[in-house]
């Protein structure tokens, strides 16, 4: 059983804090000591999360996929993208029809003080999009913003297939 308490407060606001405890148990995970079939692995864990706030406790089920890796573009790409994106040009394809085309534009004063706002722009993509088509989504939004010179970096590193 592994059990953990995380709290999260804003510096010297701790009126509002959130409590998570999380309390999982491993023997959901690991095979039988007994069993010496390999397929008896469950590929799922179960873990109770309860938050606690001052006066409410609500209990919830998270699945978690401990096969399941997170999505991220390799950093080449990430970095070949913000070069080609992150200079404003004149007819405005840049990061702001970026964070508009992926409907993040209600954050453009946030990503506007970053020192590359491509790379944060691409930070809320690529957690808000995990599917199989993300990257030919991106590449096509590229191509109706008119940057088929970013459209192509994805191309070239996924294939032209996409």
């Amino acid at each position: 059983m592994i059990s953990c308490k995380i709290q999260v407060y804003q510096k010297a606001i701790l009126s509002n804090r959130q409590v998570l405890h999380v309390h999982t148990n491993l023997k959901d995970i690991m095979p039988s000591s007994n069993s010496s079939d390999s397929s008896t692995l469950k590929h799922r864990q179960a873990a109770a999360v309860t938050n606690s706030q001052s006066s409410s406790q609500v209990t919830s089920m998270l699945a978690m996929d401990p096969q399941q890796r997170a999505f991220r573009l390799p950093i080449h790409i990430r970095n070949q993208l913000c070069l080609l994106l992150d200079p404003p040009n004149a007819r405005g394809t840049d990061w702001r029809m970026l964070a508009q085309a992926l409907t993040v534009d209600r954050y453009i004063n946030y990503f506007a003080t970053k020192r590359s706002p491509t790379e944060h722009i691409l930070d809320l993509w690529e957690a808000r999009h995990r599917e199989d088509s993300a990257i030919t989504d991106l590449m096509n939004i590229l191509r109706v913003m008119g940057r088929m010179d970013a459209a192509a970096v994805l191309e070239k590193d996924s294939g032209s297939w996409l």
